[in-house]
């Protein structure tokens, strides 16, 4: 992608101005979030939602129309594709882990008829329930925690990756839009305590930043911003609820944090799966 010097200095100012906004946004929502103790019930949101405010502000700020966010769906491929990738994420992390019951960890067999108690109503559980229960998940669920990924998505992936990538290769941009976006989530691990635990900063990060790079892919690809925003909030859901529910951890803790390593392992290998693919293909 060549272009002038004239486009390449408005690529950088675009970033610089959003990269601002966010942070500004950002701040603001992680103190109110502080103050409060976590209580306000709307805060969480507005954080999730500051890229996606950032990138908007930018384009009005600096005069650029909002139709240069890449809103449109797209084509349906991707859209299937971010929807099941979650999926194949959390099977090649958590199969292998029940399989060997590395760790201590294994298959919660009890989590899908919790699912069918929490659809039909206490002491229903039945397998026609359980599977009820979890098409609710990959339908409402998934449109619950969309509302959050969106936000983001918006932002960084809508927005920044397009940006970057008038100035950068594709491995490089999705590196550094990765390790961005790692970052973004830090302030959590370290705002209100008194020993930063840059363990979990560390292992965040190996976890998140190779995710960005798949997440910068399934945008360009598919020059929309919605496969990156399923693949998001499906993300959220089968790590947190679905794979997460399933998964039976030991009672005394697992002190080799084998999720932890086996999820950066996973991400690290698909993004350079990813990257490669991305070379080959001339993005």
């Amino acid at each position: 992608m060549k272009l002038s010097q004239e486009e390449r200095q408005s690529a950088w100012k675009n970033i610089v101005v959003f990269l601002a906004f966010t942070a500004m946004l950002t701040a603001f929502f992680q103190l109110l979030i502080y103050k409060t103790g976590g209580r306000g019930p709307y805060f969480g949101l507005g954080l999730s939602w500051s890229p996606g405010i950032a990138a908007i502000l930018t384009c009005l700020t600096l005069k650029r129309g909002l139709s240069t966010i890449k809103w449109n769906w797209g084509d349906w491929k991707w859209i299937r594709a971010g929807y099941t990738y979650p999926f194949i994420y959390c099977a090649l992390i958590y199969i292998p882990i029940w399989l060997f019951g590395l760790g201590g960890n294994a298959f919660n067999a009890a989590m899908p008829f919790i699912w069918s108690e929490q659809t039909l109503g206490g002491g229903n559980s039945s397998i026609l329930g359980a599977l009820l229960g979890f098409l609710i998940l990959l339908t409402l669920g998934l449109l619950k925690v969309l509302t959050t990924a969106l936000g983001e998505e918006i932002g960084w992936r809508g927005f920044m990756v397009w940006e970057f990538r008038k100035v950068a290769s594709f491995q490089t941009m999705g590196i550094v839009t990765g390790l961005i976006w790692a970052a973004w989530h830090w302030p959590r691990y370290f705002i209100g305590t008194d020993v930063v635990p840059y363990d979990a900063i560390i292992m965040f990060t190996l976890n998140a930043a190779p995710l960005g790079v798949v997440l910068a892919y399934f945008a360009i690809k598919s020059k929309s911003l919605w496969p990156a925003a399923i693949m998001h909030a499906g993300l959220n859901l089968c790590l947190g609820v679905i794979f997460g529910g399933l998964n039976k951890a030991p009672e005394d803790g697992d002190p080799s944090n084998i999720l932890g390593i086996a999820t950066a392992i996973v991400s690290i290998a698909l993004a350079i799966y990813y990257l490669r693919r991305a070379k080959k293909e001339g993005l």
